[in-house]
């Protein structure tokens, strides 16, 4: 298509229907018709719509009707009316509920042609304006990968409070990247050439976290042979991340939000006051709310610390991210020629990985001592993927599992099958595959010449 641009015409009458229609084919543009409202909301819920003209008087549901129906939905078609009947206030009363445009009949075809064009050209510049702003985000914190909605909102959420000096809350379950949200916050804050210190509040013995945290002098208890600077004090001038917040014990959160508060600290068995400037991020994969209805977590330190929320989504939640997570694996172990079942990055997909990301590797791992960096089949997953509900019923078998594709291959029959589905999109297919256009258009032409 000349232009991918969908356009719904709505129209009791064949005749107008037929007559718009080979006008807008002709024009390049894709073309659905409706023959009252009410089919129209049916193809508007089943497609991507990108203009809806709409006939006015029709039985069922008339064009204002429809017009108000559409506003009321996800969907963001534009609307021009058409109507028999030239009616100032009819125009009025479509231009108040939201139409583009209002005409009547009989129309001027170049008017017609030209509000289409105006309203394509508009469309396709936010559009374009919407995945460029998406391809900088993604440049802007490399090490989070993915192209999926949910990532691309976190990535809003890290540049929305990156250069703010407010305390940030990242939740999630466990190994869905809640520290890699964390740097990236830091790498992008005017605190970057500073320190970032983390450190896991359930990884460190309770008798010895608040020592880590504020240090303590020496002889001040048995064993404080020297004097020992704690995290706070480190951290001084940069960003201390506080992962699995909600494993600190009870009886230390008071004097974190003291320090919090105030920033100052004394180190235990000292008198001095120290200053402290930090930033601080937490992380956790508890309901913390929860925990303050159980009393095992201060209110007053929680609001003092989510100032900011971000929440990281589960890796089921993002399917669509795992192949461009495994082929940054595979990047990151300098493997770049590894050929991979056909069928192995869809089972994959189907699973829920409970561990999320760092289960994922962990697998990757797995897979790459057990077929020697050579090949990786089906048989070499493990069986709990194998054994996904969904994997069972869909045909996979030995035979499948000999048919060997390349990530390079897989890439295009991933990218051809959008193209396909969004029958010949390019704005759209770029946009559902979350690459930039010129990416697409490079790639669509390379698979050309290969044809």
């Amino acid at each position: 298509m000349k232009k991918a641009f969908h356009i719904l015409i709505v129209d009791d009458e064949a005749d107008m229907r037929d007559s718009l229609r080979d006008l807008l084919n002709n024009e390049g543009y894709q073309v659905s018709e409706a023959a009252n409202g009410i089919l129209a909301l049916q193809k508007i819920r089943e497609n991507s719509i990108d203009l809806i003209i709409s006939d006015i008087l029709m039985p069922e549901m008339d064009g204002l009707t429809l017009l108000k129906k559409v506003k009321e939905t996800d969907s963001d078609a534009a609307v021009i009316l058409i109507t028999g009947y030239s009616s100032i206030q009819g125009a009025i009363e479509a231009i108040k509920f939201g139409a583009e445009d209002y005409f009547t009949k009989p129309f001027n075809v170049i008017e017609i042609k030209k509000t289409v064009e105006r309203i394509y050209n508009s469309r396709n510049l936010i559009r374009k304006n919407e995945m460029f702003k998406q391809e900088i985000l993604r440049k802007e914190f490399p090490g989070i990968i993915g192209r999926s909605e949910a990532i691309h909102n976190v990535l809003e959420h890290i540049k929305n409070v990156a250069d703010s000096n407010v305390s940030v809350l990242i939740t999630g379950e466990s190994g869905v990247g809640k520290e890699l949200v964390a740097q990236a916050i830091h790498k992008s804050s005017l605190r970057n050439k500073e320190p970032f210190i983390p450190i896991n509040c359930a990884a460190v013995p309770k008798d010895l976290l608040e020592s880590e945290f504020f240090g303590h002098e020496k002889g001040s208890f048995s064993g404080a042979i020297n004097r020992k600077y704690g995290i706070f004090e480190i951290a001084h001038k940069g960003t201390l991340f506080l992962d699995e917040i909600g494993e600190m014990p009870f009886e230390l959160q008071a004097k974190l939000l003291r320090t919090v508060e105030t920033k100052q600290l004394r180190r235990i068995g000292g008198s001095e006051i120290i200053e402290v400037d930090i930033r601080i991020l937490c992380s956790t994969n508890r309901d913390l709310k929860q925990d303050i209805s159980d009393k095992k977590f201060r209110e007053d330190l929680y609001f003092r610390l989510a100032t900011y929320t971000i929440l990281v989504p589960p890796l089921r939640e993002r399917r669509n991210d795992i192949p461009l997570l495994i082929n940054n694996f595979l990047k990151k172990k300098g493997i770049l020629d590894l050929k991979i079942n056909e069928n192995l990055i869809n089972l994959m997909m189907s699973y829920d990985w409970p561990g999320n990301v760092r289960e994922l590797e962990n697998v990757l791992e797995r897979l790459l001592i057990i077929s020697k960096g050579k090949m990786i089949e089906l048989k070499h997953l493990p069986q709990e993927i194998l054994e996904t509900p969904e994997n069972n019923d869909s045909g996979f078998t030995e035979k499948a599992a000999n048919r060997i594709k390349s990530l390079e291959e897989i890439e295009k029959e991933h990218i051809m099958k959008t193209f396909n589905r969004c029958e010949g999109n390019k704005v759209k297919t770029a946009q559902v595959l979350g690459i930039g256009l010129k990416t697409l258009y490079r790639k669509l032409e390379k698979y050309q010449k290969e044809n």
